[in-house]
């Protein structure tokens, strides 16, 4: 069965295809294809688990497609070690009060999506201080002329 991407390629044209595959890393190991899809699937986990949640109905006697989905989607998540209440924990900035406090405020993410601030001040000091320059795996690389 093929499987439609756009208006004219199949998903099986795309995965044999030759220039495709040389981009694709080596996943010929287990480890590294859990390693490799758990970083891929970081950045929008959360995010993507957030909108879900709006669009479930949470009644377990009558689910809707987006209750399945959720469903679905936190067992795929907990296969990959995320747990779905990691969004409610304070600021990653750990001079700023509500570090690693549980915290119902709304949170500025970093890109990467692995660390979340009160604010930009916050935000500023991790990346500057805190190290998360030298982690963030979205940081750009240097310009090089």
């Amino acid at each position: 069965m093929d499987v439609m991407l756009g208006s004219s390629f199949f998903l099986q044209d795309a995965l044999t295809d030759d220039v495709w595959l040389d981009d694709c890393p080596d996943v010929s190991e287990p480890s590294a294809l859990a390693s490799l899809l758990r970083r891929e699937l970081q950045p929008v986990w959360f995010k993507t688990l957030a909108h879900l949640q709006t669009r479930a109905t949470h009644v377990p006697e009558k689910p809707n497609a987006a209750d399945i989905v959720c469903a679905a989607w936190l067992r795929l998540g907990q296969q990959c070690g995320f747990r779905h209440d990691d969004s409610k924990w304070g600021c990653s900035w750990y001079r700023c009060p509500l570090y690693g406090e549980r915290t119902e405020r709304r949170m500025r993410h970093c890109q990467c999506d692995l660390v979340q601030y009160c604010n930009k001040d916050c935000q500023t000091a991790d990346w500057r201080e805190g190290g998360h320059r030298d982690i963030c795996p979205r940081r750009r690389a240097p310009y090089v002329s």
